[in-house]
């Protein structure tokens, strides 16, 4: 069972400024039958990159899996610049729907697997 500080390695080919870095996903809240919540973090500094919520949700003989995912590391660039250009503002944008559609989209290949797993595919 997962519990708050356990970390979930994650190979990433993403380049940041500093070279290549590994991610973890950093697990911040469980309830048993209900939530399991997620940071993703770099392994080096420790910095808050996307959060992951999945909410359990019974249904009869069923369950729902609900995951909400946020990316905070925008905001934080944002609130550390120093221009006020709207070119920037739109580049900040894309890259954040950009950040916030590969989460999603990985999310949903792991959640398929899962479903595979739990009907024994």
């Amino acid at each position: 069972m997962l519990v708050p500080g356990d970390t979930l390695d994650i190979e990433t080919k993403i380049r940041f400024t500093a070279g290549m870095r590994r991610l973890k996903w950093m697990v911040s809240e469980v309830r048993p039958n209900e939530l399991l919540a997620l940071q993703l973090r770099t392994d080096s500094i420790g910095e808050l990159i996307a959060t992951r919520k999945f909410s359990l949700s019974p249904k009869g003989h069923s369950t729902f899996v609900t995951s909400a995912i946020a990316a905070p590391i925008v905001d934080s660039i944002r609130a550390g610049r120093s221009d006020t250009l709207k070119s920037s503002d739109a580049y900040l944008d894309a890259a954040s729907r950009l950040l916030i559609s590969a989460l999603r989209l990985q999310s949903h290949i792991e959640l398929e697997q899962l479903k595979a797993r739990v009907e024994r595919r």
